[in-house]
């Protein structure tokens, strides 16, 4: 629906590629989290600025050329793939809070297994794997990390879920209504 992106609105994350973030709130939240290196490390900083009370506006009227894939290729190499696994398990367990955590954990698991099932039918199950195992072997640290970001919380639960679903096409806003 391009129609959606022509008027200012929220977002619940910016694009690392293309954003401005205010000095107050790079204070506050700090800065894009290294462990990422690569993937999701922007919708970490955003989801941890959402966390903590900041909202985050598209502006349909900056206009930015991004060329997907030119640092690291695209689609199913297993450079991709490991550090998409290691960093969507990450972006969850660290920044979740507890209750939407296990609300949702049914549904990111199921979405977990088509994952695995697409790294084995495109040939990087082992990627895969080790994305996973990165994630198991730091899992202590990961819950230091998980601890200090949710004990900067400011938002309730509700108010979150509306603002990680409130952008999500229909179809999928739907499987998160109620939760």
């Amino acid at each position: 629906d391009p129609s959606r992106f022509e008027e200012p609105a929220q977002v619940f994350a910016l694009s690392g590629g293309a954003c401005l973030i205010r000095r107050e709130a790079l204070d506050r939240v700090g800065p894009f989290d290294p462990k990422y290196f690569m993937y999701f490390e922007d919708v970490d900083w955003s989801f941890r600025a959402s966390l903590v009370g900041y909202r985050i506006g598209y502006q349909p009227l900056a206009i930015v050329r991004h060329l997907v894939g030119a640092s690291a290729g695209s689609g199913f190499t297993p450079f991709v793939r490991f550090h998409t696994i290691k960093n969507f398990w990450l972006l969850y367990l660290k920044n979740m809070p507890t209750l939407l955590l296990w609300r949702h954990l049914p549904k990111f698991l199921l979405f977990q297994a088509f994952m695995l099932a697409s790294s084995v039918r495109n040939g990087v199950a082992l990627p895969h794997l080790k994305g996973l195992g990165w994630v198991v072997v730091r899992l202590p640290g990961l819950l230091l990390w998980r601890r200090a970001v949710q004990r900067d919380r400011r938002v309730d639960n509700s108010a979150l879920s509306i603002m990680i679903t409130q952008h999500l096409p229909p179809q999928y806003r739907r499987r998160f209504k109620g939760n």
